[in-house]
């Protein structure tokens, strides 16, 4: 395991992280052990970047406090352990300068996992966060494959785990945690799993008549049920993408005296919005998927108001060389901030608030549309307009 930051000094309850990406599957298609049947899994591309990205957002303003990133006053990082599977060892920038990282067979997550969840049982209250961005598969139940899967083809699924069941089974010996599992993989069915008597274990198994004793517990996944995961070559994942945008700033929840928080309720809220509106220009639709229980304590404490990503759009396509886009603060003088539909859509980030938001021709070739007192309201508000002559 690699502990990337810890902090024995913090004396109340705080917040646990451990990252687990991996890239490269040696004995999947394409690996340099490559079994003669891989079930269909190759190598991937962006888990790697993924779990460094992740990294860096929450050890982000202990490595620069100009830096954006992980805030929690009630329940400050604690600790961060980091695993990434690929051909060589990854580095990751940590308070301390760069730390090259262990890789994730199943054994390198068994023992990273047993650290965290120590740490979760030694300090009632604290939160833990598990990221995972991999391959997996599902059978109603998820499974995350470690980099060593298929290293014995006799027990194909031996190097994987049960999400659901660690979930479930950590719940029941973290004392007052709040737990949240981030799984960034596909959930498409297999059928060689589904014609094998033994089921992928999970990290941790205790028995389901032990009383629970978690605050709170959620599972946010990737996409649904059967369906697949996607990323773009060189970027990290989607859903990944997705989760760092809505926290830095656009997961939020009003709390008193003019605060603002993010659980794991804003932050699903967040990510569905984000990836809806990357559907809009993909091939590739992914939606995804969200379950959870208990009180919802934040996960991040906003330190600035939040913000919304306006995107306005104007449609059909042929009318756009004669118009342009046009918003302000309802509350606001003139000037409008104006923009061109020639150029495309428009893409703000604006505080939340009233505006009055607007279609205009310029000579008259479509119907002016007006939109005035709209409440545009974090993560995001998506709005096209519609004209004709």
């Amino acid at each position: 395991m690699t502990t990337a930051y810890i902090n024995d000094q913090l004396g109340k309850p705080g917040t646990h992280v451990l990252i687990v990406g991996i890239e490269t599957y040696p004995y999947l298609a394409d690996g340099a052990k490559a079994q003669a049947d891989t079930f269909g899994m190759g190598q991937l591309t962006s888990p790697a970047m993924s779990a460094q990205a992740m990294c860096s957002w929450f050890l982000g303003p202990l490595i620069d406090p100009g830096r954006g990133g992980f805030h929690n006053a009630t329940s400050p990082l604690a600790s961060v352990e980091v695993l990434i599977g690929t051909k060589k060892k990854e580095s990751v920038e940590t308070p301390a300068g760069d730390v090259k990282v262990d890789g994730a067979k199943r054994s390198q997550v068994k023992s990273a996992f047993n650290a965290w969840k120590q740490r979760l049982v030694d300090d009632p209250g604290s939160t833990g966060i598990f990221y995972f961005c991999g391959h997996g598969i599902s059978d109603g139940s998820q499974y995350a494959l470690c980099q060593d899967i298929l290293s014995d083809p006799d027990t194909a699924y031996e190097m994987a785990f049960d999400v659901d069941g660690t979930l479930f089974s950590l719940g029941k010996v973290a004392k007052d945690s709040h737990i949240h599992f981030w799984f960034d993989a596909c959930r498409a069915a297999d059928a060689n799993l589904m014609f094998r008597k033994i089921r992928p274990h999970p990290l941790l198994d205790v028995s389901a008549m032990d009383q629970g004793v978690a605050q709170s517990t959620s599972l946010l996944q990737a996409t649904g049920e059967g369906k697949l995961a996607f990323a773009k070559k060189g970027f990290p994942a989607r859903f990944t993408q997705a989760i760092l945008h809505s926290l830095s700033g656009y997961a939020a929840r009003s709390m008193p005296r003019n605060k603002w928080e993010a659980s794991s309720t804003e932050l699903y809220t967040a990510v569905t919005a984000f990836l809806k509106l990357d559907n809009k220009f993909s091939s590739n639709k992914q939606y995804c998927g969200h379950e959870s229980w208990g009180e919802g304590a934040a996960i991040i404490e906003l330190t600035a108001p939040p913000k919304v990503r306006l995107v306005l759009d104007l449609k059909p396509d042929n009318m756009r060389p004669h118009g342009q886009i046009s918003y302000k603060p309802s509350d606001a003088p003139d000037p409008k901030t104006l923009h061109q539909c020639s150029a495309g859509f428009l893409s703000a980030d604006v505080s939340f608030g009233s505006y009055d938001l607007g279609a205009e021709a310029y000579a008259g070739q479509f119907v002016d549309q007006l939109m005035p007192k709209e409440a545009v309201m974090p993560p995001l508000y998506d709005y096209t307009f519609k004209v004709g002559p």
